[in-house]
């Protein structure tokens, strides 16, 4: 345990001292602004022309399979999936239906 936070604090200590005596470059602040404003309109003209394909490609789709009761108690239960399925596609906790 002391030496999962002795780390970090050595780590921080070191990049202090590092910051303090490090000479700072002069940054033109009408350049930085010019900057940060042209990467603003660029980011938003492109969630401006991609915003439709985007809702429609993150859209939630809901799949129901109404499955009737003869063929359920058929056998039709055994085709469902035994295990949770994470969007990472990794194979979760058994899915019981009750």
């Amino acid at each position: 345990m002391v030496g999962g936070r002795a780390f970090p604090t050595v780590w921080t200590v070191t990049l202090g001292v590092a910051c303090t005596y490090h000479d700072q470059p002069s940054v033109n602040p009408k350049a930085l602004a010019l900057v940060a404003c042209a990467s603003v309109a660029i980011i938003g003209f492109n969630i401006i022309r991609r915003h439709g394909s985007d809702v429609e490609r993150y859209a939630i789709r809901e799949q129901v399979f109404t499955i009737s009761e003869a063929d359920w108690l058929g056998g039709a239960w055994q085709r469902l999936s035994a295990y949770w399925i994470d969007l990472t596609g990794e194979v979760e906790e058994p899915f019981t239906v009750q």
